[in-house]
């Protein structure tokens, strides 16, 4: 999306502004970079990730609860992950969008709030939790809403 809006840009642009938090990356229609300060614009998509169609699959998320907090334990204690970090027995044959099940995870995670990308290592995502990325903001619906609530709508 960047190349189709600015062109030709130093990659090193978008690390650097990744890493000092002036972008993040979220679902706009795509897959997309957006100013960090427009966080408070998606939220409350991320507050309803089931309505995000195949970005979000609220089964795969209930089936593998216990790995899915064992993953965010991990990031907990040891820092941003990225998919490629993890190991899976079986590898599949049909390529390129057959996830490991981290992949899955994370991406369920990011689809619904719970970690953001902090970076990008050759194209990979590097995720880490959005509370420790955005410490003042919570999961609270009433966060995202107050502003429309104390305008009447």
């Amino acid at each position: 999306m960047l190349f189709s809006r600015l062109g030709s840009y130093p990659q090193a642009w978008l690390d650097e502004a990744l890493f000092r938090g002036e972008l993040m990356e979220y679902w706009a229609h795509e897959a997309c970079f957006l100013p960090r300060r427009d966080f408070k614009l998606i939220r409350h998509r991320m507050l309803s990730p089931e309505k995000m169609g195949w970005k979000y699959r609220a089964a795969w998320m209930h089936e593998h609860a216990e790995g899915i907090e064992q993953l965010v334990r991990h990031i907990q204690e040891h820092g941003p992950v990225r998919s490629a970090d993890f190991e899976h027995a079986q590898k599949g044959v049909s390529g390129w969008w057959e996830w490991k099940p981290h992949k899955r995870h994370l991406e369920g995670l990011f689809t619904a709030g719970k970690v953001m990308v902090v970076e990008r290592r050759n194209f990979q995502r590097v995720y880490d939790l959005t509370r420790r990325m955005m410490p003042h903001w919570g999961n609270v619906r009433q966060a995202c809403l107050a502003p429309c609530v104390a305008a009447g709508k």
